[in-house]
């Protein structure tokens, strides 16, 4: 089969490159059809597992109503309420290109009906119907909960403008949709919807026969070889005006749990059957079948694993102080990858490079980062592995040594000796000309004589002669 082979030839790309899949290095080594593409583990901290422009910002079309279901749920106090269907929300699919189950005005459903038409069916108009009637008969406001929801858990690029993603304009990414289906799976209702494949709609006011809704999860359906994936335990599926496909799911395997999510997928003939292939449930039925088979838990650093050593100054018991990881990391990686085949670099902005004793074991002195194929998988605190006591003599003449050879000593020195310098200079060659050329005052009873004034010695010694005749 065309898959198979496909698949075989990418397993042995990734033997022969021992490429692991980290973002940029798996993506290049696993080549899915579609443009966005993100898978993460539910178990193991979040890990990503595969990464292919999960920051692009598109149209999450029918994804969205996993939003408008999650609110409602929390809103309902009782999902056996019933709802007579009002005018306002049906009319405003009028003229709209949209999937429905034919809802009519005035028909009396229940809350949980109503849920599972716009779930299973992917209907447009029960999406309508639930969001005007819990948005206090406002669509609107209802659509601005939904944005305030996806705020809360974190989501950085979505923005919602009606309940079930048929407006173009609306945003979100592939990361946003991971975290807001992930903020939905703490509520069983919620899972128990997104798992069911069919549901028979009993007849109400409006119909006398019932209506058989099926889902648009192709992937649940044993039916569809091509897309079945018996390990997926919920997912909402979404196709938009344009035949572009998404899918966010889950799916479980011996013990490892993934998140998986594409958007924005194409329809093609793989197959050259003449039937067009849904891409985004092809894509995320061969990545987790390459999750499953070929991702493992491993240990990649152990508390007992020297990385490095750093200088211990003050001390006269050890000059150097080992660093091991803080915690032993656990992390998942391909098959065969191990604490052997991994390695370990410090991080140089994060990491001392030097210390005063006392040193204590387990004081945090750095970080290091675990390493495979050039791709960065976990990092982990580093820790001295032993006591490294204070030898107080050796710690005072280290500090005066220091001081005496720090810059701050050395410059305060030198700027003294500048200061001595100039000082002598202005005494020999400065102080003594001070007087060159100067008046000498002399003083005699009240008179101030200037000696080396020539009229004033003048002047100076006719006074003294007409004393003297006096």
């Amino acid at each position: 089969m065309k898959k198979f082979i496909i698949f075989v030839n990418i397993f042995c790309m990734l033997i022969c490159s021992c490429v692991i899949f980290a973002d940029a290095a798996f993506t290049n080594a696993f080549a899915t059809k579609s443009d966005i593409v993100y898978m993460t583990s539910l178990d193991n901290d979040s890990t990503v597992i595969y990464e292919k422009n999960a920051d692009l910002v598109v149209n999450p079309s029918a994804l969205t109503k996993i939003v408008t279901a999650k609110l409602v749920i929390e809103k309902c106090d009782d999902l056996n309420t019933l709802i007579t269907v009002p005018s306002e929300p049906i009319r405003a699919l009028d003229d709209v290109d949209c999937t429905r189950v034919g809802i009519l005005v005035g028909e009396i459903i229940s809350v949980r009906e109503l849920l599972y038409c716009m779930m299973i069916a992917n209907a447009c108009d029960a999406g309508n119907v639930l969001a005007y009637h819990f948005g206090g008969n406002n669509t609107d406001a209802f659509v601005a909960e939904m944005n305030a929801y996806a705020k809360k858990v974190g989501c950085q690029n979505t923005n919602f403008l009606d309940p079930n993603g048929l407006f173009v304009a609306q945003t979100s990414t592939a990361k946003d949709i991971a975290l807001l289906y992930k903020s939905c799976l703490d509520n069983d209702f919620f899972t128990q919807l997104v798992s069911m494949t069919y549901y028979d709609m009993p007849a109400t006011n409006s119909y006398d026969e019932p209506r058989y809704l099926r889902t648009t999860n192709l992937c649940l359906n044993g039916a569809y070889e091509d897309y079945y994936i018996p390990a997926m335990s919920h997912g909402k599926a979404g196709t938009d005006n344009n035949d572009k496909c998404s899918l966010v799911s889950v799916a479980t395997q011996d013990g490892y749990t993934y998140l998986c999510v594409v958007l924005n997928a194409d329809t093609f003939d793989e197959d050259e059957d003449g039937y067009l292939e849904n891409l985004a449930m092809i894509d995320s039925k061969d990545l987790y079948e390459w999750a499953f088979e070929h991702v493992r838990l491993r240990v990649v650093a152990d508390t007992t694993r020297v990385v490095t050593e750093i200088k211990v100054n003050h001390s006269d018991q050890f000059d150097y102080v080992s660093l091991v990881p803080m915690t032993q990391i656990s992390a998942l990686v391909p098959e065969g990858i191990d604490e052997e085949t991994c390695y370990i670099t410090v991080v140089d902005e994060l990491t001392k490079k030097e210390i005063d004793a006392p040193v204590h074991k387990g004081d945090v002195l750095g970080v290091a980062s675990i390493q495979y194929a050039g791709e960065e998988i976990a990092r982990v605190d580093l820790v001295a592995s032993f006591d490294v006591e204070r030898n107080y003599a050796r710690y005072i003449g280290d500090t005066i040594i220091s001081i005496l050879t720090s810059k701050i000593f050395i410059s305060i020195i030198a700027i003294l000796v500048i200061a001595a310098i100039v000082l002598i200079v202005v005494f020999i060659f400065v102080k003594p000309t001070m007087y060159r050329g100067r008046n000498i005052r002399i003083i005699k009873g009240y008179e101030v004589i200037e000696s080396n004034n020539p009229k004033n010695k003048a002047n100076h010694k006719k006074k003294s002669e007409k004393e003297k005749k006096q």
